[in-house]
């Protein structure tokens, strides 16, 4: 699970770690659900409420369809990005059917850093 501030943020984040699942972990892929709203961080360690439950469920049903989010709870997409259409969705723990979309496309990401970077850096204390 990774939490954002930001929605945009988010979004950019998991189709970036999707892109590069794709070469690093193949033939394996991802499955990401994408929520917005409230959670509580529970216990130091684990973020409990409506927003992780609904990621959680769209996150089994992305399986072969791809990055998924509830079409309602869309507010900005990064540049590059675009929401295709799915249709909706039964999820277990929710009482009506979910309107889906899956994210397509590649965020344009300018002046960002790259963790990994980091790990390839030499510590300057020795």
């Amino acid at each position: 699970m990774a939490v954002a501030v930001e929605q945009i943020e988010g979004i950019t984040f998991a189709l970036e770690l999707d892109r590069r699942a794709e070469t690093v972990c193949a033939p394996l892929k991802l499955r990401i659900g994408i929520a917005t709203g409230d959670t509580m961080l529970f216990e130091g360690d684990d973020y409990i409420g409506p927003a992780p439950n609904l990621a959680a469920r769209l996150c089994d049903q992305a399986i072969g369809i791809g990055v998924l989010i509830a079409t309602e709870q869309i507010v900005e997409l990064p540049q590059g990005v675009r929401a295709q259409p799915h249709e909706a969705i039964k999820l277990r723990g929710f009482a009506e059917q979910v309107a889906i979309s899956v994210l397509v496309g590649q965020p344009v990401i300018a002046e960002r850093n790259d963790t990994s970077e980091i790990w390839t850096q030499r510590s300057i204390n020795n």
